[in-house]
This record gives structure tokens, sequence and C-alpha cells, in this order.
């Protein structure tokens, strides 16, 4: 009869046949080998942790029966015996070979041959695995075997049923069954060898080579070929640990991944948990965790184990390691991790805006429940209501506070999120709120109008940008005089810091008056800008001068330029000033045929702006219509060293140079001294302050010529070639 404790009450979760001869590492017909999996508890059971894919079991597709099966064997050498395992490749052969037992023979390298099993190994009898329930209830995987052998009366009578149970439903039940004894033979030594499925054999001697045959006890209708491995006692080795194997922290749990090692099939894998920093470990795994294998489809083969048992922040280690198909544990992979916090607070619950003053807005909120690890608040501020926000608190805002007020709130970035922050480092934003300015204060009247008319009435204005940032342009505004009420040229706001006009340039009127007022993007209007004066151009006017070329140098600027050689001109006025400056200099005023000019009033890393005019009889100055910009700078180029001179003073064993050099104002200057003995390059020796014009060398190395050259240099970077050589012969045999 067939016993079953009370825990036993259900079918376990399906593996499959596939799936299970893959876990032994037995070649099934139509498997395939290596084949990605998860890793699946088998059978279900409350483990410690949770396996986090037990819910979504890949299935297998049950392969057709060949009609005949191959006992398929494996065997692990030990010091002093041999351990052999062994399955056949179907279920049905199964069936069979549970009936009539199997045979074991061994044959050593000589031929000798001798039947190690004169009774057939048969899987045990219900009753002996009844006494074993009960006397270790804890152990699946007895109840799992006995369920295998005795579990379905229907499936058992089929042994002799030329192949039923490959048929249909049979097939299936059959097939889950046989899965279960080798999953279960796999996980403990002595379940196989109560299954009929394991044998160790103590008569070996060290050092012999063995072949061992497995057969069934009696031939059978349905084929089953008997199956052989070569062995011998010897040293056995630990299997690999699982490769790549991570943990992941969690909130109140940590995920633990591996991958299969390479060069054996593990058919489970056991997790272990430390909290004493490896001194001492715990299994988490109620019962082995297994990968299963999905036969269609390609994704690779992955173990998962969740520990939802920890506690926050406290560091675990975790070992992982593999069980083969004889039971034994190889090496462990191991990993720290710990779990944290992620569980954001409350979501804070905003109010409406309110500005109390020209750039301040108040920003309340609430939260209904604040959580007892909440650290405060930060406001975020954005042109955008879905992106780009930015903080605009200097330091976290307290957990109590429920307002905030920005004092320099702008139009461009009216939207606001408050973001409530937990000591882990956890958010929740709130949703984004609309903050209005009520903008009454007009923008600051522009600055730096200016202009050109050229001789075909073509104007150009220029002006600066006005600094407030919710700037949206200008209104260019025009009158015939100055008392006169003026006209708008743009019909809609110039967004341009600059404009082109035209005017009559036969109108009797000697100058044409311009202004211009500020907008802001709340079309608040600034007052005019003072009127702008612009000379209308006389058509006998001379033409305009041209700027040709500017070339700035570290002490000058020189400047080229070209005029009409048809007009009459009295003079060539040249105009600068600095590029923050507003009006203009007169830099010099030059004979009519003057073309060239060098600016030595000039002092480096400053940009300078050029005007040049031509004047004809009329007094009335001509202004080319292009400046030009030009800024000197310091070319790193110093004079060289003169008058170098070494003299060797043999009462104090030196030699003595002098030299000359004039300094250039502003400069940090230094130098340093090069030397060469005999034939030798040069390498420096000293660096002497910029002071100093002579120097003693008392580090000589010997009798012989001494060759020295000195180089000017600045602090700036700024340096001179090499000096001319001097040399003298330091010896006392000279003369």
């Amino acid at each position: 009869m067939t016993r079953r404790t009370p825990w036993f009450t259900a079918t376990p979760a399906v593996v499959g046949f596939i799936a299970a001869c893959a876990l032994i590492g037995f070649a099934c017909a139509s498997t395939k080998p290596d084949t990605p999996a998860e890793s699946q508890p088998y059978p279900r059971t409350e483990n410690a942790g949770a396996d986090t894919t037990d819910e979504q079991q890949p299935g297998t597709a049950m392969p057709t029966d060949p009609g005949f099966a191959k006992i398929q064997v494996i065997a692990r050498p030990a010091e002093d015996s041999v351990v052999l395992r062994w399955a056949p490749t179907t279920p049905h052969g199964w069936r069979i070979g549970n009936r009539v037992g199997y045979l074991i023979e061994r044959t050593t390298a000589g031929g000798e041959s001798v039947l190690l099993t004169p009774q057939p190994i048969r899987p045990w009898e219900v009753e002996p695995w009844a006494d074993w329930m009960e006397r270790d209830s804890a152990n699946a995987f007895v109840g799992i075997a006995v369920y295998a052998l005795y579990g379905d009366t229907t499936l058992i009578g089929m042994a002799d049923s030329l192949g039923q149970d490959t048929l249909d439903t049979n097939a299936e039940r059959n097939a889950n069954l046989f899965g279960y004894s080798l999953f279960a033979a796999d996980n403990d030594p002595d379940i196989a060898t109560a299954l009929g499925l394991r044998y160790v054999d103590k008569t070996v001697k060290r050092g012999a080579r063995y072949t061992y045959t497995i057969t069934l006890a009696k031939p059978q209708a349905y084929r089953v070929d008997p199956g052989t491995v070569e062995a011998g006692a010897g040293k056995t080795a630990v299997g690999p640990a699982p490769k790549n194997f991570t943990a992941n922290g969690m909130d109140g749990k940590i995920q633990l991944r591996w991958e299969p090692a390479q060069g054996i099939s593990y058919s489970a894998y056991n997790v272990f948990r430390s909290e004493n920093r490896g001194r001492t470990y715990a299994k988490l795994n109620a019962t082995p965790i297994a990968i299963v294998t999905p036969a269609d489809r390609d994704v690779p083969a992955l173990g998962v184990f969740t520990d939802t048992t920890i506690i926050n922040y406290r560091k675990y280690r975790y070992q992982v390691k593999g069980i083969d198909a004889f039971g034994e544990t190889g090496k462990a992979a191991e990993v720290e991790a710990y779990g944290r916090d992620l569980t954001p607070p409350p979501q804070p619950m905003v109010t409406n805006a309110e500005q109390i003053g020209k750039a301040h807005l108040r920003m309340r909120w609430e939260m209904a429940e604040p959580p007892g690890d909440l650290a405060g608040f930060n406001v975020m501020r954005s042109a955008h209501a879905d992106s780009s926000f930015k903080k605009i608190n200097r330091r976290l805002l307290a957990a109590a506070a429920r307002e905030f007020i920005d004092e320099k709130a702008v139009d461009g970035e009216p939207y606001y999120i408050i973001s409530a922050l937990d000591t882990a480092g956890n958010a929740a934003q709130s949703f984004p709120l609309y903050g209005m300015l009520v903008d009454t204060v007009p923008p600051a009247v522009p600055t730096g109008l200016r202009g050109t008319v050229d001789s075909l009435g073509h104007v150009r204005l220029v002006w600066k940008r006005n600094r407030e940032t919710n700037m949206l342009g200008y209104r260019v505004l025009r009158a015939n005089a100055p008392d006169h009420e003026f006209t708008q040229l743009t019909g809609s706001v110039h967004r341009d810091t600059s404009y082109v006009d035209s005017i009559d340039v036969t109108s009797l009127t000697r100058n044409v008056y311009y202004r211009i007022a500020a907008v802001n993007s709340r079309f608040g209007h600034s007052e005019m800008s003072a009127p702008l004066a612009l000379r209308r151009h006389n058509k006998n006017l001379p033409t305009a001068p041209v700027f040709t070329d500017v070339v700035a140098g570290d002490r000058s600027v020189e400047l080229h330029w070209a005029v009409n050689s048809n007009d009459r001109l009295r003079a060539i006025v040249l105009l600068r000033r600095s590029a923050s400056a507003e009006g203009w200099d007169t830099l010099a005023t030059l004979p009519a045929l003057a073309s060239a000019f060098v600016d030595n009033r000039v002092v480096q890393k400053t940009t300078y702006e050029y005007q040049v005019a031509v004047v004809d009889s009329s007094r009335e100055p001509v202004l080319a219509e292009l400046t030009v910009q030009a800024r000197p700078f310091d070319a790193g180029v110093r004079p060289a060293v003169r008058k170098l001179t070494a003299v060797f003073v043999k009462e104090s064993n030196s030699v003595r140079l002098e030299w000359a050099y004039q300094d250039r104002e502003g400069d940090r200057l230094y130098f340093v001294i090069y030397r060469s003995v005999e034939t030798g390059e040069f390498v420096p020796l000293k660096s002497v302050a910029g002071s100093l014009r002579t120097f003693a060398d008392r580090a000589l190395i010997g009798d012989g010529t001494y060759r020295y050259r000195i180089q000017a240099a600045t602090h700036g970077g700024a340096e001179s070639p090499l000096s001319d050589v001097v040399s003298t012969l330091v010896g006392s045999n000279r003369k």
C-alpha cells in the first residue's frame, strides 16, 4: 500500500521529463542540452525567503517515447571507493527498471570481470519507506520519492504493458513522476540508493581503472540498452562555485541572482546567510532551488532567490552552493548586501501660490500624516510644468515647515513643486503649482542707443539689451525734430537690439531723431530713451572711409584704412574707446593722405574699438560705417641677455658671471643659467632673481672648459632666447 505523510496531500509542481533529466546531466531523448532556465524551489514549500519566479514556472513540451531506452551512468571517484549513479532515459524504461532491477558488472583494464550485484538492485518496498518517513518527516524528498514510486497504481501496472504509460495523459503523469524521482535522487544520496539508482563500490584499488556496465536484470520487450562508465578510486574534486553571484538590496528584502558554473550541471542549489560576517551560516531555503529549463525559449540560465526576512541597513553575507547528481555540495559563491528604505514619504498637497510683493510668491502645503523619518522639504522651480525643476531653497526646510516664500520669483519660471524628503533620501513630489506674478513695474529705460546714416539714407541703430529676465522686446520711434511727436516704426514688438531704417537724404531738415522704449512680457512699457540725433548725409559729402586691416601686437595696435582718392579731404580723424565705454575719444588727427597709424598708448589684455572719419572743407566728419576692435596681448617673447662674461676665480674656485639686461615694466623677471662642461649638453644650473646681474658658480665638478648661457623669463610665462655662449677654462694649470 502507499503511505503519505500528512503534508504530502497535493501533487507537486510539474517540472517535466526533459527538465528532470537535464538536472542530473543525463541525455534524454529529444532534450535540448544547456536549455536556459530560471530557478524554482521544487516542490513548492514555505522557505525562509521567497523565490521570485515560483509563480511563473516555464512549461516543457512532452517528448514522444522513442520505443527504447538507454541507461545513462555517471561516476564519482573517492579515496577508497567509486560512487555510481544511473537512470534510464525514458519514463517507461524507468518503470521497467524498478520492476526487474539492475545488475552492475565491473571490468578491469586486463579484462577481468566481476558481477558486483548478485541480486538485482531495485527500489525499496513500501514499508522501509514508511519507516523512514516517520523517522525523518522533515525530509520532503522522502515523500517525493515514495509518491514517484507508488503514488499511481495504474502506472505501476503498466510496466509490462509494452509502453501504454507512454501514451496520452499516462505519458505526462509518468514523465512527471519520473522527474520527481530523479530530482529527489540528485538531492539526497540515501534516497538515490533507496530508489535503486545508486551504488558504492568499496572493493576498488587505488590507482586502478575500471569499466562499469549497468544492465537490466532481465531483457524486456521494451529495449533498455546497457550503460557504461570508466572510473577509478582517487581524490574527489569539489565542484566549482556558481558564476556571477550578485545581490540587490531592496526595501525589506534582498534579491540574489547567479548563473550555473561551467563544466558541471548542478541539480539544484542551496542559499545560506550569515549575520556575523561569515563566521556561521544558516540555510535559508527549506528545499533546494532548481533551475528549470523551458525547452521552447532561448533565455540565459539564471538562479533567483529573494530573502524577505532581513532588517534594513543590516549587512548580510550570502553563499550559494550547487548540489550535483551525487548529492554533494560544490564550492560557495559569496556576496554581501543590505536592504534599505525605499518607501517615499506621503505626497505634499499644495495650495494656490500667493503674491506678497513685486517678486515674492508664498507657497503653502499640507501633509496629513507625516512619517517619523521625514527629514524636510525642498522647493523646486522650472520654466516647464513637467521637467527641468531646480531647487531654490539653500538649505533643506524643516519637517515641520508648511510654507515657503520665493523672494526672487520670475515670470520665466512660474512652475513650482514641493518635494518631501525622508532620512533615507527617498522623495515624494507634489503636483506642479503655477505661480503667476502680477507685474506693475515697467522695464528700465533702454541705454546705449547709437546709429549711423550712409549717403543713400540707410540708417542702422544699435543699443544695449535690458537686464530684466521678462523682456519681450522694444519699440522704435522716429521724428524730424526733438520736440515733434515721435512716430512708431515697429508695428509689433521688435525683439532684437538693432534696427535698420531708411530716410530721405533730400529732406530740408538737417537731422533725423530716434527714440526707443523697452517692453516686458506683460506689455509694460518703459519711458522712451533720450533722442538720438543723426545727421542726414549731403550727397556732396566725401565717401566714408573703410578700415582695411588691424594688427594687435603686444605693445601696440596698427591700423590701416582706405579713402576715396577723388575726394578733397582736409584731415583724417581717428577715434578710440574701450569696449566698456560709450563715448569716443579723439586718438589722432592726421593728414589727408595718411592711411595707417600705430597706437602705442595701449594696455595689454584691454579691448579697444576704433573709428575713422574723413573731413573735407565742410568740416562735417564722415564716419566709417564699420568700426574695428583690437586687443593687445603679450606675445611671450623677451629680448636676449647681452654682454655675458665668464671668468674663473682661482682663489674661490668659482666662475663669476656678469651680464646686462633691460627690464620691461610690469614683468616679474628671473634668469635661468645654463652650463655645459667640455663638450656636454647645456643643462639648467640655477634660477636667480631678476634683480641680479652677477652670479658665482661654485658648484664646479673638476678641471676643464666651462661654457655658459643665460635665458630671461617671467612668472607670466614669457621668455627670451638663450644668450650667446661664453666659456672659461677651469683648473690649477690655467695660465
